[in-house]
C-alpha cells in the first residue's frame, strides 16, 4: 500500500507490512496463517490509557450512534477504551494523551456523522451520616376529590458502624400496634433510599 495505490503481491515476508481486503471477522491482535500450518503469535500488550474525557452529544438522538462508533473504534485502536458511568450518567473516553483523544473525536465525526464535546469527568463524591439527626417529621397531604389522602411520617436517622461486611444502610421499622397498614411502610424505605442516591451534595 501507497496511499491509495495499491500493488499485488502474492507473498509477504516476515517484517513486511501488507494489507488484506474483505476479511468480516478479524481484529487487532488476530494472528492471520493457513490451516495447514496453524500458528498464533503472542498478542501485542497495549499500554494503559493515561488520560480520561468525558465526551457529551451535540445532538440528542445521537447516542446510539456514538456509542457503536466508539466501540468499532475501540477494535481498531485498542489503546483506546469507552466506558460508561452508570452512577455518574457519562461517558468517558480514555486514551494515550489529549491529541490521541482529539483524533478519535475526530474520526467518529467523519466515519459515522456524530458530533461531540469533551467536558471534564465528573468527580464521584460520597457523603456519610456522621451524628444522629434528631427525628424529622413530614405530613403528606393530597386531595383530588373524594377522602383524599393524609400520611404522618416521622424519621430518626443515625449512623451505623463502620465494620466489614456491615451493610451501607438499614432500614428499622418501629411502628407499634399496627396503626400504619403494612402496605404503606415499603414507600418510606423507598423514599429514603431515593435521597441517598441523590443526597444533599454528592449521595
Amino acid at each position: 500500500m501507497n496511499g491509495k495505490e495499491r500493488k499485488e503481491i502474492g507473498r509477504v515476508s516476515a517484517g513486511d507490512i501488507g494489507a488484506v481486503v474483505k476479511l468480516k471477522d478479524t481484529h487487532t491482535n488476530n494472528t492471520l496463517s493457513s490451516r495447514s500450518f496453524p500458528v498464533i503469535l503472542p498478542p501485542i500488550k497495549f499500554p494503559e490509557p493515561v488520560i480520561s474525557m468525558a465526551i457529551v452529544a451535540k445532538s440528542k438522538g445521537d447516542e446510539d450512534r456514538i456509542a457503536t462508533g466508539l466501540h468499532a473504534l475501540h477494535e481498531e485502536d485498542p489503546t483506546f477504551v469507552m466506558t460508561v458511568d452508570p452512577e455518574l450518567h457519562q461517558t468517558v473516553i480514555s486514551g494515550q494523551g489529549e491529541l490521541h483523544l482529539q483524533i478519535i473525536i475526530k474520526r467518529l465525526k467523519a466515519k459515522y456523522g456524530v458530533e461531540v464535546d469533551m467536558v471534564e469527568p465528573k468527580v464521584p463524591y460520597r457523603e456519610t451520616i456522621r451524628g444522629r439527626a434528631n427525628e424529622v417529621e413530614y405530613k403528606h397531604k393530597k386531595q383530588t376529590g373524594g377522602r383524599g389522602q393524609f400520611g404522618d411520617c416521622e424519621i430518626m436517622i443515625e449512623p451505623m458502624q463502620n465494620g466489614e461486611g456491615e451493610p451501607e444502610y438499614e432500614f428499622v421499622d418501629k411502628i407499634v400496634g399496627g396503626v400504619i397498614s403494612q402496605g404503606f411502610r415499603p414507600a418510606v424505605d423507598k423514599g429514603v433510599r431515593e435521597a441517598m442516591d441523590g443526597g444533599l451534595q454528592g449521595g
